[in-house]
């Protein structure tokens, strides 16, 4: 939508009115945020605070081959994509939480509130590729986000992640199709008709005619199905293309992962994230989710309702206080 519009200008306004609409419920919703039985009443099958790992959510016929193509194609182009890892029956207890949290009113990303939103990060293949790529004393990082993308809308437009002083990966975690028609994820692959463009991505004002087609012709599109990873570098450019008028929604999850030693600002605190490390606590989840959302306004026009609910978030938790179970 064009910035200058007369219907982009229409939909901030409508959204702001809505923001400022909610805002005389803000004491309600952030006495349930901060309510651990609030959320184990909304998606009851869900877990917070499980002393004990989850049943095991990877399927059990999963390929060494499958992890070996995933690095490959990630040393030659900087991006990889893996076929359902995760098994049926968790990918549909989770694609559930989902539209239940979005539908009571929350944004997606509030799902991280449930341990099996850290713990499908945790899985034997999962940890064996972020060993491969990033290290053996790899982190997660507490960059999180929950993606929704209806019928007729997109999904982020084309950006880079972001170099840090070491390696980074993101990882994204399909909970529905992903296809063409319902604005799945490209990438620009790494080589050496792109590294130059990539690079300055975020910075440059204008490209070469010569960039733009290099960028054009080394696009790729990455349909997943439900279970599925993918995984990009911190410098590969990728986006959430345009939904079909008429196609399902697509829902997914991602986050960010990093060699010891990096060093992102202080409201996202690298964490262990092996498969035997705890899990960060309730209030630590509360925290990141509203600093997430005050770090990505600029990529989601839909988030301005949900701001005022983020800044309070990160006002009253500390990543630093763990909030016991009630």
């Amino acid at each position: 939508m064009d910035p200058n519009s007369a219907e982009f200008r229409k939909t901030i306004l409508e959204l702001r009115a809505r923001a400022l609409a909610g805002n005389s419920n803000l004491d309600v919703q952030l006495n349930n945020a901060l309510d651990p039985r609030y959320w184990r009443k909304l998606n009851p099958a869900m877990s917070i605070y499980g002393k004990e790992p989850v049943a095991i959510f990877e399927n059990s016929a999963v390929d060494a081959s499958i992890l070996e193509s995933a690095l490959q194609t990630f040393s030659a182009s900087g991006y990889f994509q893996m076929p359902a890892v995760l098994c049926k029956s968790a990918v549909e207890q989770m694609s559930t939480c989902f539209d239940v949290t979005r539908n009571a009113g929350w944004h997606p990303t509030f799902v991280f509130v449930y341990d099996e939103f850290w713990r499908a990060f945790r899985g034997p293949v999962v940890a064996r590729l972020l060993r491969r790529v990033l290290g053996e004393d790899y982190r997660q990082l507490s960059y999180i986000w929950g993606h929704y993308v209806p019928a007729g809308s997109s999904g982020w437009r084309p950006h880079v992640d972001g170099a840090t002083d070491s390696n980074k990966l993101t990882l994204w975690l399909a909970l529905s199709e992903a296809t063409l028609e319902n604005g799945c994820m490209y990438v620009v692959r790494r080589n050496a008709e792109t590294d130059a463009a990539a690079v300055r991505f975020e910075q440059a004002g204008a490209f070469s005619f010569a960039d733009v087609r290099n960028l054009l012709q080394n696009a790729k599109a990455l349909p997943a199905t439900a279970g599925s990873f993918l995984g990009w570098g911190s410098d590969v450019v990728h986006w959430g293309s345009i939904s079909s008028p008429l196609a399902p929604p697509r829902l997914s999850v991602s986050v960010e992962f990093a060699t010891l030693g990096s060093n992102p600002p202080e409201e996202f605190p690298p964490m262990e994230a092996g498969s035997a490390s705890p899990l960060p606590s309730f209030e630590k989840r509360l925290h990141f989710i509203g600093s997430a959302i005050k770090n990505y306004e600029l990529l989601e026009a839909g988030l301005l309702p949900y701001m005022a609910l983020a800044k309070q978030l990160v006002r009253v938790t500390s990543v630093e206080n763990a909030c016991p179970p009630a």
